[in-house]
C-alpha cells in the first residue's frame, strides 16, 4: 500500500520536477508560414533536437493552445531546428528522441519514471494527432528513436531525400513508448510495422516512401544547395496547398475543413477516439516501462555517443 501511495505522489509531481530541465525549446508560430497554418518547431540543436524535460512540457502546452485557442487554423507543420538557423552541424536532425541527459541525471531512470514519461508523451501526441488541424511532419535530417514516433504522429509526412527515419528502440533494449507503435501500425499496416520495429535499422527517405510511411520525398532544386531549408520551405507550401490550403482558398470554409479532419479521425479509429485508446496505450506503456532500466537497456544507453 505504501508503494502505491509513493507512486501516486511521484506521478503527481513528476512533470513539475522535469519541466525546467534542459535548455531546448518548442516554439509555436501561429499563422506561419501562412494564415490559418501553425508551425511547431523543435529547437535543441546541440542535442540533435532531442526532447528534454522543458521541451516535453512546452510541447504539451503548445498542443493545448492549438486545441483551445487556434480556432481559425486548418493546418499544423511540425519541424526541427536546422543548420541554417543555428551555426552547428549537429542540428541536422528532425528529432533524436528523448534527451538522454534525463536518464543520466536520474529523472527517467526507473521503470516507474519511464511509465510516467510515456503516459505524458502518449497523451500529448494523441491530442496532437486528433487536433482539428491537418498536420504535417516536415523531416529534414534524422528522425531517430522517439523522434521516429513524433514523426509518425501527424496526418502526413514529407521528408528531404537526404533524411532518414530510425525506429531504434529495440536496439536499446526497449520498445516504442510515445504512441509510436500504434501510429506506425496505423500508417503502414501490421506486417510492415513489425518488420520495421524488429529489424531496428534506418530507413532512407525513399525506402520510407516506398512502404507508405512517407507521403512525399523532397529533392533539392537546381537553385538551392543540397539539403537546404529553402527546398523544404517550398515543399511545405506546395504540399499544404495541395492537401488543404488550396481548398481553403477556393471556398474559405475554415470550420468545414476542421470538422472534416475530425470526421476522418473518428472514422479511422472510432473506438480509440471515443476512449479505448487508453487501453492500447496502457499496454504499450507497460511493455516500454518493463524494459526501461534493465541491464541491457542501461548498457545500451551508456554506450551511446
Amino acid at each position: 500500500m505504501m508503494r502505491t501511495t509513493r507512486t501516486l505522489l511521484s506521478k503527481a509531481h513528476f512533470w513539475e520536477r522535469v519541466r525546467h530541465v534542459g535548455e531546448g525549446s518548442v516554439i509555436l508560430e501561429l499563422d506561419s508560414p501562412r494564415k490559418h497554418v501553425a508551425t511547431l518547431r523543435l529547437v535543441n540543436p546541440l542535442r540533435r533536437n532531442a526532447l528534454d524535460g522543458k521541451m516535453m512540457y512546452e510541447l504539451g502546452q503548445a498542443v493545448e493552445e492549438l486545441k483551445n485557442g487556434y480556432e481559425n487554423g486548418v493546418a499544423l507543420v511540425l519541424r526541427g531546428c536546422n543548420s541554417e538557423s543555428v551555426s552547428n552541424a549537429k542540428s541536422n536532425f528532425f528529432c533524436s528522441g528523448m534527451d538522454l541527459s534525463l536518464v543520466k541525471q536520474g529523472h527517467v531512470a526507473t521503470s516507474e519514471d519511464a511509465a510516467e514519461m510515456s503516459e505524458y508523451m502518449q497523451s500529448v501526441l494523441w491530442k496532437l494527432r486528433t487536433l482539428p488541424l491537418v498536420s504535417v511532419a516536415a523531416v529534414q535530417g534524422g528522425a531517430v528513436g522517439g523522434g521516429s514516433e513524433l514523426m509518425s504522429c501527424p496526418d502526413f509526412r514529407i521528408m528531404h531525400v537526404d533524411s532518414y527515419v530510425y525506429f531504434k528502440q529495440t536496439t536499446l533494449g526497449a520498445t516504442p513508448g510515445w504512441g509510436g507503435g500504434k501510429f506506425l501500425t496505423d500508417i503502414v499496416g501490421r506486417s510492415k510495422a513489425l518488420r520495421i520495429l524488429l529489424r531496428g535499422e534506418p530507413l532512407t527517405a525513399q525506402e520510407a516512401f516506398e512502404i507508405g510511411l512517407v507521403d512525399k520525398v523532397v529533392y533539392p532544386s537546381e537553385k538551392c544547395d543540397r539539403n537546404t531549408t529553402a527546398d523544404m520551405d517550398e515543399a511545405i507550401t506546395m504540399f499544404l496547398d495541395e492537401i488543404v490550403c488550396g481548398a481553403l482558398d477556393t471556398h474559405g470554409h475554415v470550420e468545414a475543413l476542421r470538422r472534416a479532419k475530425t470526421v476522418v479521425s473518428v472514422a479511422a479509429n472510432p473506438n480509440d477516439y471515443l476512449g479505448n485508446i487508453k487501453d492500447v496505450f496502457n499496454i504499450e506503456r507497460s511493455l516500454f516501462a518493463g524494459l526501461w532500466g534493465s541491464e541491457r537497456n542501461r548498457n545500451a544507453i551508456k554506450n551511446m555517443k
